[in-house]
């Protein structure tokens, strides 16, 4: 029920929900009818308020970018600063040249997005930047 995924957790709040479900089975079965309805209700209000768009609960989001630019001076740097200014945390950076274009590089990072942040909300700023070629979302 609970999955590590590229440093990110994933089915907590799933594997929580069973576990309440089943707390609420066990009191509604013992007669506890109140207290079985009083935490459905709670549980129910849980669920509303921290999945709503509250952007200081979301959590960050990691995500393998693949950038193809040109081989200039200072495109490295430039990405990076680009990243940085979004607030973008570069957890892996490797760049490597094309074996067949020696006039491209190939950017492989691992990055880890604010939890307000959207990955889609990236590929337009950086496309804009005249010497990325194409970036990949992995």
């Amino acid at each position: 029920m609970i999955f590590m995924q590229r440093q990110t957790i994933k089915g907590l709040t799933t594997a929580a929900g069973i576990w309440a479900t089943a707390g609420v089975g066990m009191a509604i079965g013992a007669g506890l009818y109140v207290l079985g309805g009083g935490v459905t209700v709670i549980i129910l209000l849980a669920q509303k308020l921290l999945h709503g768009r509250f952007h200081w609960l979301t959590t960050p989001k990691t995500e393998q970018l693949v950038i193809r630019m040109t081989n200039d001076t200072g495109t490295t740097q430039a990405i990076q600063q680009l990243l940085e200014d979004k607030k973008i945390a570069i957890l892996s950076f490797h760049a490597e040249g094309n074996g067949t274009n020696s006039d491209e590089i190939v950017l492989e990072m691992i990055v880890r997005f604010p939890g307000s942040y959207r990955a889609e909300q990236l590929l337009p700023i950086v496309q804009e930047a005249p010497f990325v070629k194409s970036i990949e979302l992995k």
